[in-house]
């Protein structure tokens, strides 16, 4: 059997390593988030670097561990207990099958709830600071 290029061995875990950076892992739980009924985009959390658009998330890896803040904003009138369990399991669920890492923690933030009459334009609309 012939040698992969530049000779290195046929065992896959001898071939090169994988990093996956944070931000990556950051687009991948708020993705996760809006898949979670209940949970809606909204553009207008106050952070200290400005507004920001939710739902945002903020992972971070040590020693091949995830842990993640999701802050999301909701549709009320939710039962808030049950929108934030259903977001932990979900983000764990997709940052663990698109990973392969483990998930140490998953805290979720509702930051905002939103009235069921406010028309979804707003919602979604995204504020921009000059």
């Amino acid at each position: 059997m012939a040698r992969p290029p530049g000779g290195g061995s046929d065992d896959p875990g001898n071939r090169g390593s994988l990093v996956i950076k944070d931000r990556a892992l950051n687009r991948i739980a708020t993705t996760a988030a809006l898949a979670v009924p209940g949970v809606v985009r909204h553009g207008q959390a106050l952070t200290s670097v400005g507004v920001r658009e939710l739902p945002c998330a903020l992972a971070m890896t040590k020693a091949g561990e995830i842990t993640v803040l999701v802050q999301i904003a909701v549709d009320w009138p939710c039962v808030l207990t049950e929108v934030a369990r259903a977001v932990q399991i979900t983000v764990a669920a997709h940052l663990s099958q698109l990973t392969g890492m483990t998930i140490a923690r998953v805290d979720v933030s509702i930051t905002r709830a939103l009235p069921h009459t406010l028309a979804p334009v707003l919602r979604q609309q995204t504020s921009r600071v000059s």
